[in-house]
């Protein structure tokens, strides 16, 4: 299990590098680089793309694409995924 943390603030949804390296199944695949700009100017950060990954939320269950980057916390909820949640 992953703790997550919502950010309504962010566009995409992001585990941390640590998590995506340390899945005990083959890892999802990765599929491109991209930088993700942060909010303060001129700030960035490297990722990857990957997917897709199944993911349990509460009782439902969701396929989606997830960004790779070094993060401190587990997860972050991003639109992405809020948006369709509902």
């Amino acid at each position: 299990m992953v703790g997550a943390v919502v950010d309504s603030a962010a566009e995409v949804s992001i585990i941390s590098d640590r998590i995506y390296e340390a899945m005990v199944q083959q890892p999802p695949p990765r599929l491109r680089d991209v930088k993700l700009l942060m909010t303060r100017r001129d700030a960035s950060m490297p990722s990857f793309v990957v997917g897709p990954v199944d993911l349990k939320i509460g009782n439902c269950w969701y396929r989606k694409h997830l960004h790779v980057a070094p993060k401190d916390v587990d997860m972050l909820l991003g639109l992405d995924i809020l948006v369709n949640l509902g």
